[in-house]
């Protein structure tokens, strides 16, 4: 698999996710260039386990039911396992996926990923039962 196809395939993963159900937004970031830290951004993380910078977004999910958080980290964990990295985020009702600089594809299965990915899930769910997400 090349970079572009990890890529590719994290947006079908994203695809898969709205077809279950769960509301989503694939927002694409606004080209800065110009701009001496997104310049910096851009050059630092440029090799070729990277996305281009053209094609860095944001999706973000709208957790609303019990058990969808669960699911999208299980497709974050799937997609680990497979090699393909990324920064993750979120608060009480929602959770991001950073399809950006911080996106790496180099095939390699990540084990601590996926301990990292169940703490912070935990956390969010934590949250989401604060914010009163529907059960």
């Amino acid at each position: 698999m090349t970079t572009d196809e990890a890529f590719e395939y994290t947006l079908s993963m994203i695809e898969e996710l709205r077809q279950e159900g769960i509301k989503v937004q694939v927002v694409p970031y606004k080209d800065k260039a110009g701009q001496t830290g997104f310049d910096r951004m851009r050059r630092k993380y440029s090799g070729p386990e990277r996305i281009k910078p053209e094609k860095w977004c944001r999706a973000q999910f709208s957790v609303t039911v019990a058990g969808e958080s669960e699911k999208i980290k299980e497709a974050a964990v799937k997609l680990s396992w497979l090699g393909i990295h990324f920064d993750t985020g979120g608060c009480a009702g929602c959770r991001d996926w950073e399809l950006d600089w911080s996106f790496k594809y180099n095939g390699q299965p990540d084990g601590e990923r996926e301990h990292l990915l169940n703490v912070i899930e935990d956390i969010h769910s934590t949250l989401d039962q604060q914010g009163e997400v529907e059960g």
